[in-house]
């Protein structure tokens, strides 16, 4: 295009001064360029925004069956020792406190422990999308808790504190862009400078003499 315009300047020719785009005229190059694009990415990062917490989800479903789980073997493990114990004639001794004190801490540590890697998952799940479609657009994640049981000798697990791993998570990772808005930042100018281009171009080709 240069050289074509050089060639007609040789010949005498004059290029439309219009040639020259205004800073309005740009802008609108860039919203429609944005007009264009915007479905697009919305689509993608709702789709990603869906998977995390689909994902979330099922981790908290896996969390609870497991914690029931968890209860069920500590109930039924506590109630065959007192069984052998009454078979021994020893249910009201102290070997047998100091027996169900020590196995009511052990089941306290590894119940917290479950829940400490449960929320550790959940908490990458939140940071992998983060870095995808950027902390911004996900929202929501003060929802997704877990609640670590408080072990009994009744062989029940009561409520412990929530934690809302999530969201926690999320916040240690700070402010995040994310790769697909950046991607579509980048998409969008390009398609704003396509356009801007294209309009040069026509007025270029409107000459006069």
């Amino acid at each position: 295009m240069r050289d074509y315009l050089a060639e007609l300047k040789k010949q005498g020719n004059k290029i439309n001064p219009n040639i020259e785009l205004t800073p309005e005229t740009v802008k609108q190059f860039l919203d429609q360029a944005t007009t264009e694009l915007s479905p697009y990415y919305k689509e993608k990062i709702g789709a990603i925004q869906q998977d995390l917490y689909k994902n979330l989800d099922d981790l908290q479903k896996q969390y609870e069956y497991n914690k029931k789980q968890e209860e069920g073997q500590f109930r039924t493990a506590l109630g065959k020792s007192r069984e052998e114990r009454s078979g021994m004639g020893t249910i009201f001794s102290g070997a047998r406190g100091a027996e169900e004190q020590q196995a009511l801490e052990t089941e306290q540590l590894r119940s917290d422990e479950t829940t400490r890697k449960f929320a550790q998952q959940g908490a990458s799940l939140a940071a992998e999308t983060a870095k995808q479609i950027g902390t911004r657009n996900i929202t929501g994640l003060e929802g997704y808790t877990l609640t670590a049981p408080r072990v009994s000798l009744a062989g029940a697990f009561g409520q412990g504190s929530p934690t809302s791993y999530a969201s926690e998570g999320l916040r240690s990772y700070g402010t995040l862009t994310g790769e697909v808005p950046r991607e579509q930042t980048t998409a969008t100018q390009l398609r704003s400078k396509e356009l801007e281009e294209a309009e040069r171009s026509r007025r270029a080709l409107d000459l006069y003499t």
